[in-house]
């Protein structure tokens, strides 16, 4: 990659997204950060801002397809060129393959895949005729073992590293690089420090700061060593 593009974060909550959100922002991108609402991105942006970085956050669905671009087309205008696109979108329920409807399956395949797919192609659409960029997904062991009383999350998971894939395979060689990172273990956000103290002093769960430092790396890599599958984990998870 050349000179830091924008950078553009969808998921943007109390977690990874405001992580990724600094750290890009650090590295010189201008950021945009996209969540349902601005409670959290309003925040990020006026600590980005303070520290001498460009960012703004966006309150929308990342299931509209329209929305999404506009919010595209805007920070476009207004910070130059897209060159990164992370899908941080999670969120699961977890119950027995009997106990599902049929809509808890089709809304968590919406917000987990269908919305990974409309922030994949408004960014390839805008990625190729420059002839670089990065597409990241964030994934969960899910992503490749289904487990009990995971289905809605693993089918969305599943999806999502399938499209990464295919997406790799087509477009790597246009100078696209695409990356899945599978997060495998208890994200160090301030419920998880403060429920068990013990164990973060242990570093036993996963540090949002180094998690997007991987993700932020990945992105600066050369495209003569390019990663694909990044799996990310605690010392203390087995696996």
């Amino acid at each position: 990659m050349t000179d830091p593009k924008l950078a553009l974060i969808i998921g943007v909550g109390s977690g990874l997204g405001g992580a990724l959100s600094k750290r890009f922002a650090e590295g010189g991108h201008p950021v945009a950060m996209v969540a349902r609402s601005a409670r959290h991105t309003d925040t990020y942006a006026a600590e980005i801002t303070a520290k001498g970085g460009r960012a703004k956050g966006y309150a929308a669905d990342a299931l509209d397809e329209e929305a999404l671009g506009r919010v595209i087309d805007e920070a476009e205008a207004e910070f130059g060129p897209l060159g990164v696109a992370i899908f941080n979108i999670g969120g699961r329920e977890l119950k027995g393959f009997l106990e599902y409807e049929v809509a808890e399956v089709e809304n968590t395949w919406r917000s987990g895949f269908l919305a990974a797919f409309i922030m994949a192609q408004a960014a390839a659409r805008r990625m190729l005729p420059r002839g670089e960029g990065s597409i990241f997904f964030t994934g969960a062991p899910s992503s490749r073992r289904g487990m009990a009383n995971h289905l809605t999350y693993a089918v969305a998971k599943f999806g999502v590293r399938a499209m990464a894939e295919t997406m790799a395979r087509e477009f790597s060689s246009q100078s696209l690089h695409i990356a899945h990172f599978t997060v495998d273990g208890g994200v160090g956000n301030d419920r998880r420090l403060k429920a068990d103290p013990e164990l973060a002093a242990k570093d036993g769960f996963m540090s949002m700061e180094a998690m997007a430092e991987a993700y932020y790396q990945t992105h600066l890599q050369p495209r003569s060593c390019w990663a694909f599958d990044v799996e990310m984990r605690p010392w203390n998870r087995a696996f």
